[in-house]
């Protein structure tokens, strides 16, 4: 099975050196962009535990998260 699996975040966002607040992530645009041309299933992985809304308590958890060598748990994906 081929399939694109993708972790895409909405929210705040830092687009051109400029915060924006978007609706859907970039990342799950991009996925299900190359999903439909390889005509395909796309797949979100969703963390156990919601990232924060705002740009920089994320970036903050993920340099925590770099630091400590620590991955976040994601929900069960089905791929049926």
């Amino acid at each position: 099975m081929t399939a694109i699996i993708y972790f895409s975040r909405p929210f705040e966002n830092l687009i051109d050196g400029k915060k924006e607040q978007l609706s859907v992530g970039n990342t799950k645009v991009a996925a299900q962009k190359i999903a439909e041309i390889l005509d395909v299933d796309d797949f979100e992985l969703i963390p156990e535990i919601a990232y924060s809304k705002a740009y920089q308590a994320v970036v903050a958890q993920a340099e925590q998260e770099k630091i400590t060598n620590e991955r976040p748990k994601y929900q069960p994906v089905s791929l049926n």
